[in-house]
């Protein structure tokens, strides 16, 4: 979204009606997630949020309540699309390339095919490892939702990161990993199985 958008929203009292029910940080990182799905859809021909997609990501019905979008018969339509999301704000968004790490000829065998394909592209670059990590340590939502914040605050900023795992760690340093159980524990539990 841009800087008008999000100057505007707080001053918009339906948000301001969504943040009494959700909470801050709940409302406004439903809100940008719900905007970053409206823009991937929209500049695919001007289409709306999927019913599908819409239900998968869970959005809070307050959303709707509140007029800040609205069902439609043929999806989910994220008020204000028309203004915001015209062509010169999408061209912006399409400046952003990914950063390659991996050496040329060198196929990537770990797909995150959950991921929306401009994040998909972003993440080009990450090695195997490292999504085997994320795919071990954070459930498909987690790594879609931070890849989302993680992109959206490199579109704001204007520039590509240097390294976008490295970047992406910064993002998931607060977020709880999967439960794992320890070397020990797994030794332990191990050594109670037949032979």
């Amino acid at each position: 979204m841009d800087i008008n958008l999000r100057e505007s929203l707080f001053s918009d009292g339906r948000m301001m009606n969504v943040v009494s029910k959700l909470g801050q940080v709940n409302a406004l990182g439903n809100y940008v997630l719900m905007c970053s799905l409206a823009q991937t859809y929209w500049k695919r021909g001007k289409k709306l949020i999927p019913k599908k997609i819409w239900n998968l990501a869970k959005f809070p019905i307050d959303f709707i309540e509140f007029e800040l979008a609205e069902e439609r018969e043929d999806g989910f339509y994220v008020m204000g699309s028309n203004q915001f999301l015209d062509d010169e704000f999408i061209s912006d968004v399409n400046k952003i390339t990914p950063i390659r790490h991996i050496k040329p000829g060198r196929e990537v065998k770990v797909s995150l095919d959950f991921l929306e394909p401009e994040l998909i592209e972003f993440i080009s670059g990450v090695s195997d490892l490292i999504r085997r990590r994320w795919l071990t340590d954070y459930s498909e939502q987690q790594i879609s939702d931070n890849l989302h914040n993680c992109y959206e605050w490199c579109r704001v900023k204007g520039r590509n990161p240097k390294n976008v795992a490295s970047l992406m760690n910064k993002f998931f340093e607060k977020i709880p990993k999967k439960r794992k159980l320890s070397k020990e524990v797994v030794g332990e539990l191990e050594s109670l199985l037949e032979d």
